[in-house]
C-alpha cells in the first residue's frame, strides 16, 4: 500500500479578488491551487528556518 504524502487539510479564507488572482496564476502555470499554495508555504518555512540559523 502507498504511503500518503499529505495528511493535513488546511483551510484558508481569501477575498474574491485574491482567489481570482490565484486561479489566474495557477491556470497560467498549469498547476493545482493546492500544489501552488503548498509550494509557497514550504518555501517560506525553509526561508524562515535558514534565517533563524543565520541569526542564531
Amino acid at each position: 500500500m502507498r504511503k500518503r504524502l499529505y495528511t493535513r487539510n488546511v483551510g484558508v479564507l481569501l477575498t474574491e479578488d485574491s482567489y481570482q488572482q490565484l486561479v489566474s496564476i495557477t491556470d497560467e502555470l498549469e498547476v493545482t491551487v493546492s500544489g501552488y499554495i503548498r509550494d509557497l508555504v514550504i518555501e517560506n518555512l525553509k526561508a524562515g528556518i535558514k534565517k533563524e540559523k543565520d541569526n542564531g
